[in-house]
């Protein structure tokens, strides 16, 4: 037995012992203290619930009455020529009431413009309006103005009201409202530039859908240019509480600021065109002659001075990406770029009987009605950015930006996006821009396909390679590490269910 638990037993057998020797002891007393365990808090106006104001203020379903319902009752007791009814005459019409002295007391109310419990709702509802208001005008908003809101119309009410913390508290918490950041400033005319937006991108759609009925699916085709930095980073990762600057590693500070562009192309049935368009940075403007390019059958490589698009090169894009896989016809969606808004460039170039349209989205509706600016972008850069991120904390000896290894980047996840799993999410983009009426729906982005792990172990070298899962490939749906999968260049087209 252990010291606690003898000392333990000695105790509780030796009591009764105690208390038979102070009983028979002619002087003993006992002492008592009182003690608090908590603060005693003294509760805010706001919160004291008055018994008069809720006994006589529910109907017999427990159903609260309205300041209205009471008005009306009261009024048709009264009577116009001031003549009280008899209650069962008022209590035929309204049955929510019980009594004359329930009517005496809501008359009372009445004159103080309602009772306790009707000028907390009054008080309510009005802050909440004028919060809606300030949010419609994209103002900052703060927890004191909230606070003046309230005590204003308490003011108005001769109500003995202070809006507390703890008030302020339950009206944030029920309107789900919280602090955020200010992500980006505007000017007063912003609502009435986004509401003249948001009618032209409609307009365009309803213009659109009847061109389209002259297309099939797969002849609707939208394209549009990317730009990907060099290196790319999460803006987001895991730290500590109450860490005041969280810091993140990249390989090269000027990678992050210096981009190239890509062009991919999607078709209204879900599917990703191939070849995609790559331009990369060169000084020159052009690959030099020892230059060894990598060039993967779903990937046309080019470049310029800057690694943005030029005149010349939409005619390769247009070549080289466009016409290898278009049929007799097809109707682009392009947005307003001027360096592809000569329709003359594409028409020139046509063979044989091909023939084009050209579909000009608006300018600044980009982000509401052109699929790829809606949700495929970002899908291409979540995946984009795996990379980094693993071989960052890998350690892993490899050094993304370099040309050929950007090149094999971009070929590998064109090659992933274009599994036959990624058409539904490839519709959902047109469907969100509202070119399709009808929801595609449940599909999984690249997240669920390519990147929610089952096997720990990779597929290779008979399950013996000791590096963990880096990607599950979406056309086989095997397991790789990084080293299988990109090292090794894993360009798959066996699709397995």
């Amino acid at each position: 037995m252990s010291d606690f638990a003898s000392n333990s037993f000695l105790k509780y057998n030796l009591l009764p012992d105690i208390i038979e020797s102070c009983l028979k002891t002619p002087n003993f007393g006992f002492e008592s203290e009182s003690t608090l365990t908590f603060d005693e808090v003294e509760p805010e106006p706001e919160d004291i619930v008055y018994e008069d104001d809720y006994d006589d203020d529910l109907d017999k379903s427990g159903k609260r009455i309205s300041l209205e319902d009471k008005m009306n009752a009261v009024k048709h007791w009264r009577n116009e020529g001031g003549k009280k009814r008899v209650l069962t005459s008022v209590q035929s019409r309204y049955r929510y009431v019980h009594n004359e002295t329930q009517l005496y007391k809501w008359e009372r109310q009445i004159e103080s413009h309602g009772g306790r419990y009707d000028k907390l709702q009054e008080i309510w509802e009005h802050t909440l309006n004028e919060f809606k208001k300030a949010v419609d005008r994209l103002l900052p908003i703060h927890d004191h103005d909230i606070q003046r809101w309230a005590r204003k119309k308490a003011r108005e009410l001769n109500f003995d009201f202070i809006a507390s913390k703890k008030w302020i508290w339950k009206f944030k918490s029920a309107n789900r409202i919280c602090s955020r950041k200010i992500t980006k400033f505007v000017t007063s005319r912003y609502k009435q530039e986004s509401e003249q937006i948001a009618a032209t991108a409609q307009l365009f759609v309803e213009s659109a859908l009847i061109t389209f009925s002259d297309y099939s699916l797969n002849q609707i085709l939208n394209t549009d240019q990317s730009g990907f930095n060099y290196e790319m980073y999460s803006g987001r990762t895991l730290a500590p509480k109450g860490q005041k600057e969280v810091l993140s590693t990249v390989k090269s500070l000027h990678a992050t600021t210096h981009s190239f562009t890509i062009q991919p192309t999607i078709s209204l049935d879900g599917q990703l065109l191939s070849p995609l368009f790559l331009c990369l940075q060169e000084v020159s403007g052009q690959f030099g002659v020892r230059t060894q390019v990598f060039r993967p059958e779903n990937v046309a490589v080019y470049c310029s001075s800057s690694g943005k698009m030029s005149k010349e090169l939409v005619k390769s894009w247009f070549l080289d990406s466009i016409l290898p896989s278009m049929g007799n016809k097809a109707l682009l969606l392009l947005d307003s770029w001027t360096g592809q808004s000569d329709r003359k460039i594409f028409e020139d170039l046509l063979t044989g009987d091909k023939q084009i349209n050209i579909l000009k989205i608006p300018p600044k509706t980009t982000s509401l009605i052109q699929p790829l600016d809606v949700y495929f972008f970002r899908q291409w850069k979540i995946m984009a950015r795996k990379f980094f991120e693993r071989v960052l904390l890998d350690d892993i000896d490899l050094d993304l930006k370099q040309r050929n290894n950007t090149i094999k980047l971009h070929s590998l996840i064109h090659n992933q996006l274009s599994s036959p799993r990624f058409q539904p999410m490839i519709r959902y983009a047109w469907f969100r821009s509202r070119y399709l009426t009808q929801d595609p729906g449940r599909f999984d982005n690249v997240n669920k396909v390519c990147f929610k792990f089952i096997d720990s172990v990779c597929f290779e070298d008979n399950s013996q390679c000791s590096e963990g899962v880096f990607i599950i490939c979406s056309w086989c749906r095997r397991s790789f590490c990084f080293t299988h999968y990109f090292i090794e260049y894993h360009y798959c087209n066996l699709f397995l269910n």
